[in-house]
């Protein structure tokens, strides 16, 4: 016959040690392969994003080129015009912009990031003025480039 401390409470407490304890080392493995899961996770994410911002600063860089090279078009126009002046000034602006395309090429993001914001802390004013200068003449780029460019007028709908 069984005794009345057999069917207590403390019965199988090695048991329900056991059961705690496995409980408590499958959650730790739990936790580790979520862990593992969302680095893996972090890991693929910050590389594409890198990937996506090295077409872009590829993007950026040969846009500078074609923008300079437009610009010492109109450098070797003045020229013929007689407006040799101007026409030096719009080539050192020209040379300026390739300058910048080759540093662009040649440069990391992270390398890019911070030329950019050294840049911005000694020369605020000159930055923001570049800054203006370089969304002119993107938009001036992207415009020209857009699939509404190539319509007859140009895409302007009249309003």
């Amino acid at each position: 016959m069984a005794s009345i401390s057999d069917s207590g409470p403390g019965r199988d407490d090695g048991g329900i040690k056991r059961e705690v304890s496995s409980a408590k080392e499958e959650a730790k493995r739990t936790g580790e392969a979520v862990r593992g899961a969302a680095n893996e996770t972090v890991s693929a994410v910050r590389r594409k994003l890198g990937e996506q911002a090295e077409e872009g600063k590829v993007a950026v860089a040969d846009g500078l080129d074609d923008f300079s090279a437009a610009i010492r078009k109109a450098s070797d126009e003045l020229g013929q015009r007689n407006q040799s002046t101007a026409a030096r000034l719009v080539q050192e602006a020209a040379s300026g912009l390739e300058d910048v395309a080759h540093s662009v090429k040649g440069k990391s993001i992270r390398e890019l990031s911070h030329s950019v914001a050294d840049f911005a802390r000694q020369r605020p004013m000159a930055f923001l003025m570049g800054a203006a200068l370089a969304g002119v003449a993107l938009g001036r780029f992207a415009r020209t480039s857009s699939p509404a460019a190539d319509t007859e007028d140009g895409g302007y709908d009249g309003y």
